[in-house]
């Protein structure tokens, strides 16, 4: 799991109703977004690529609940380590749909991994995805997936 470090290209704590659209960000070493903590975010139509050392091109963490990412192009890039291109921890009734995830191609990763049981009621549905190990990685309560190629 990632944390807030030098790891992460931008880091958000602790904020409501924040809405991130039509930004292309590439990070060089690392993951790209990290929100912990953040409610009601709405990630939109943006280009998101990272570069190895990190876990994670975007992630959700403790309870950064019902936000919703559509639109996004989420890139992992070629790194030494497997980086899922979306991973969701303790984060519950967020969306994820409408969305290009390709995560990295080596290693073990997935296009979106929902890391733990008391992430709750997540929805993956509508994006085209691709990861090394598979598409999602769901270890969450009460997941809905479904029309994703």
């Amino acid at each position: 799991t990632d944390t807030p470090s030098t790891e992460i290209l931008m880091n958000m704590t602790q904020a409501t109703n924040i809405k991130i659209t039509a930004n292309t960000f590439t990070a060089t070493g690392h993951g790209v977004l990290y929100l912990s903590s953040c409610t009601a975010t709405m990630i939109v139509g943006n280009f998101f690529r990272g570069k190895k050392d990190s876990t994670a091109v975007v992630t959700l963490d403790a309870d950064s609940d019902n936000s919703i990412l559509t639109g996004n192009y989420i890139d992992g890039d070629n790194g030494a380590t497997g980086m899922d291109g979306v991973q969701i921890i303790t984060t519950d009734d967020s969306v994820i749909t409408g969305n290009v995830i390709d995560a990295n191609p080596s290693g073990t990763s997935y296009a979106v991994s929902i890391t733990d049981s008391t992430s709750f009621n997540n929805v993956i549905v509508g994006n085209w995805l691709s990861g090394a190990s598979g598409d999602i990685n769901d270890l969450g309560t009460g997941t809905t997936t479904g029309s994703n190629e």
